[in-house]
């Protein structure tokens, strides 16, 4: 069983390990290089019973870990001319920021809907007559981020208590916005602008198509 079908087990990523696991974890407590390492070798590692089992990812990071595996296997990683160092910092820093307290807009949940998305694409007839390499990539970031920062309430909810995103956003999707604006803010930062390679032409085209596809998930 594999990440290519519906029946894999996104959730179980969590807690996916074999062997020692090596320090792929927080912002900050790891070397990027050192990540780049451990991430670039998933592509080779086994699927058993449903779990991906990777000997260098490190248990509670299901969604950097499937992230990074799904943009090297699509060689999107070298196609679009990212900072490794630089993705895996953003990568991190976006799992990072989905709560751990949320009991469901959390990163096991953005994982699933990351694999979800991904089998559409490449088992749903869209490829390769619909979907090209700007259109994976957009669509595998918008996955990525598109709770990203969620505060576990829902739109009606800030609207109805004149939250400031509910006052900084005109009521309109203020959650999702929140979660494009975030996530488009922290690429903007040196340290986890991996996208920096990318044409002008290329890079308004694929913010364009995050932005749509957030936006569609209220």
């Amino acid at each position: 069983m594999s990440a290519d079908e519906w029946c894999f087990d996104a959730y179980a990523l969590e807690t996916a390990t074999n062997g020692e696991s090596t320090r792929v974890g927080t912002h900050d407590d790891t070397c990027p290089c050192q990540c780049v390492l451990c991430f670039a070798s998933l592509h080779n590692q086994i699927l058993m019973r449903g779990l991906l089992v990777f000997s260098s990812a490190r248990a509670g990071h299901p969604l950097s870990t499937l992230a990074y595996w799904l943009l090297h296997r699509a060689d999107l990683i070298q196609w679009a001319g990212m900072d490794s160092d630089k993705l895996v910092r953003f990568l991190q820093h976006v799992e990072g920021s989905y709560s751990t307290g949320n009991p469901y807009h959390n990163s096991r949940h953005a994982a699933d809907v990351l694999q979800s998305l991904h089998v559409i694409m490449t088992r749903g007839g869209l490829m390769p007559g619909y979907v090209d390499q700007t259109t994976m990539l957009a669509a595998y970031l918008a996955a990525i981020v598109h709770d990203y920062e969620h505060r576990g309430r829902n739109n009606d909810f800030l609207i109805n208590t004149h939250d400031d995103l509910a006052v900084r956003y005109n009521d309109r999707s203020p959650m999702e916005n929140h979660h494009l604006a975030a996530a488009f803010a922290l690429l903007k930062q040196s340290e986890h602008n991996c996208l920096g390679g990318l044409s002008k032409s290329a890079w308004s085209k694929i913010r364009a198509l995050i932005i749509d596809l957030v936006l569609a998930t209220e």
